[in-house]
């Protein structure tokens, strides 16, 4: 079990971590993203802990790219008011990942690459599928299309805090 931290509020994690209530309380965590199709998970009681669900499986065809913006702002949202977010799927390999640079991009303006790489360099295990890397490239497109940063506030504090680390629990 590994949690990876990605920014200072920012975590990425496997279904196993995500319902460690040590891992959970070690990190404040006060949102958790599950990234995956198991339906009836049972998160500890925690006060003041928040989950959304996003029922996608782990298939290039799957409709990940429908969930980027909610999920990013939903990200955006917690971290801005100083609470630590978890994103989650069965192994934090691909859906989870995905999900965190789709925010990467949007809220920090990097580009995919960038976003990519900074994942990478703090959960080197990532394994995006091609159809999710795909809808990845799509979003870049519509983000740099959009072209207003006035949507995309920088959190660059948020990225320079955090240090690159991956942690077993």
């Amino acid at each position: 079990m590994a949690v990876s931290q990605i920014t200072l509020l920012l975590f990425v994690s496997d279904l196993n971590s995500a319902l460690n209530e040590a891992v959970l309380r070690s990190r404040n965590i006060k949102l958790i993203v599950n990234a995956s199709n198991i339906q009836g998970v049972t998160y500890p009681q925690i006060p003041g802990l928040e989950v959304v669900h996003v029922p996608v499986q782990d298939v290039p065809h799957a409709p990940l790219d429908q969930y980027f913006a909610l999920v990013s702002e939903r990200i955006h949202h917690s971290i801005t008011q100083g609470q630590a977010c978890l994103l989650h799927c069965v192994s934090g390999r691909s859906r989870s990942p995905a999900l965190v640079i789709a925010y990467v991009m949007r809220f920090l303006s990097l580009s995919l690459v960038q976003a990519h790489v900074l994942v990478q360099e703090r959960r080197p295990f990532i394994h995006i599928n091609a159809g999710f890397w795909r809808q990845l490239l799509n979003y870049e497109l519509l983000l740099r299309t959009a072209g207003s940063d006035e949507d995309r506030p920088g959190l660059e504090q948020d990225l320079k805090e955090a240090e690159p680390q991956t942690s077993c629990v």
